[in-house]
């Protein structure tokens, strides 16, 4: 009885070993399938030599080379196993690895290269483009997108003829860079105006309409009624006529209404235009008028250098100043010569400048010495201290600056500093992953 018990104890032992025994061999076998299918990433730098490379291309074509185990994680990112034929459609403006699309409201927006085509095939108002692009505008209500740097050529106010003689283009007909709406008077009269409510505001009160229309009359009734209608009230015994329109309160015109008045850019008089603004006799500009003439001599106004009747310099022999307003050429004094001055810096102790005059050699600036100048070391700048200068993100250095930690650069952010490809880090690039590792 005994020895039977003993016999069943060693199979159950014999089993359980068995059991571990496949237990571990295929924990063994799983561990290998990972290695295989993951790669070496914390493998040392004698396994890292041996990995195998394949070439693949990115969106311009470029040739690449990435590790095989790492292959799919490419393909997955845009790469392609064969060279594109051409370069993609999509716009290649690019900040690290985002796409920049424009909007024609004037917005942008950067997308990922894959997210591209989702932006382009959106309608209206939320549709993108690879280049800048903005809406023009017609009477019809119609608008249409059009590339900015083509805009100009759309927003002409005037054709060339065939004689090669220019014609201004019907209002009705072009095109403008914001909404518009035409404005209706009797007598066939019609504006192009702004569409925001409150410029249609100010020409409905002077007494514009939105829409064609006719001026009737029969007796002393007067009457606006819509063009369309003209016919059933001339039938019924009223008669067309045209109306004064309400003048402009400057200038009496009923070619605009006050508010449009132009005005003259010089005095902001509307009393003439621009190109009727009085010009000065002397030096021919319109900024000033004769009256207004400064004599660089005298200084007073009214005359210039050639009328001038100031005594003459005993000093310098010149006319247009007395001995009182006489220059010194050393010290910037009046009323006598370099010979003659006695003026002295108890900065540096020379003639011909006092403390306020003297020039400190850091900076430039008058009235102190570069020893006592507050002026930055690395700019000369007095807007801010040497510690208050900008410093490159990088290095440290106030001898230049950067947008990016990782590098002594300004053409782009730390964002979009190049990530290496085997470990993730912005420190080093891919191509040198083994020399950091073998130093670090």
């Amino acid at each position: 009885m005994t020895q039977r018990g003993n016999n069943n104890n060693n199979k159950t032992m014999i089993i359980i070993l068995v059991v571990l025994c496949v237990l571990a061999v295929i924990a063994l076998v799983g561990l290998v399938w990972v290695i295989a299918r993951n790669g070496d990433d914390g493998a040392d730098t004698d396994v890292i030599s041996n990995v195998e490379y394949v070439v693949v291309y990115d969106l311009e074509g470029k040739e690449v080379e990435v590790p095989k185990n790492r292959l799919q994680a490419y393909l997955d990112e845009g790469y392609t196993m064969e060279k594109p034929d051409k370069k993609p459609d999509v716009s290649l403006d690019r900040y690290g690895d985002a796409v920049v699309l424009y909007n024609p409201n004037g917005g942008t927006i950067e997308v990922s290269p894959e997210d591209v085509e989702q932006y382009l095939d959106r309608e209206g108002d939320d549709k993108y483009y690879t280049e800048p692009v903005m809406y023009i505008y017609h009477v019809t209500e119609e608008r249409k997108v059009v590339k900015t740097s083509e805009s100009e050529e759309y927003l002409k106010a005037t054709k060339l003829n065939d004689d090669g003689t220019e014609e201004e283009i019907d209002s009705l007909e072009r095109w403008y860079a914001q909404p518009v709406v035409v404005m209706y008077a009797p007598a066939n009269r019609y504006v192009v105006i702004n569409s925001a409510q409150e410029y249609v505001e100010q020409y409905i009160e002077a007494g514009w309409h939105t829409e064609p229309v006719a001026a009737v009359k029969r007796g002393t009734e007067e009457k606006i009624v819509k063009l369309e209608e003209l016919d059933k009230y001339l039938a019924d015994g009223w008669k067309e006529f045209n109306p004064k329109a309400k003048p402009c309160d400057i200038c009496q015109s009923t070619d605009h209404v006050t508010e449009e008045h132009p005005f003259c850019q010089y005095c902001n008089s509307g009393a003439h235009l621009t190109e009727n603004h009085p010009v000065c006799r002397f030096c021919y500009s319109k900024a000033h008028t004769s009256n207004q003439h400064v004599c660089s001599r005298c200084g007073k106004r009214g005359h210039n250098e050639g009328s001038c009747n100031l005594e003459t310099c005993d000093i310098c022999g010149q006319t247009g100043h007395s001995r009182a307003g006489h220059t010194c050429t050393k010290c910037g004094g009046k009323g006598h010569d370099a010979s003659a001055c006695t003026v002295k810096c108890d900065i540096c102790g020379q003639t011909g400048h006092s403390r306020a005059g003297h020039t400190c050699t850091k900076c430039g600036g008058k009235g102190h010495d570069a020893s006592a100048c507050t002026a930055c070391n690395y700019c000369g700048s007095t807007s801010h201290t040497t510690q208050g200068h900008p410093i490159c993100q990088h290095c440290g250095s106030g001898d230049h600056t950067s947008t990016c930690q990782y590098c002594c650069t300004q053409s782009h952010e730390s964002w979009a500093h190049p990530t290496c490809s085997w470990c993730g880090q912005k420190t080093h690039t891919s191509d040198g992953h083994d020399e950091y590792v073998a130093t670090h």
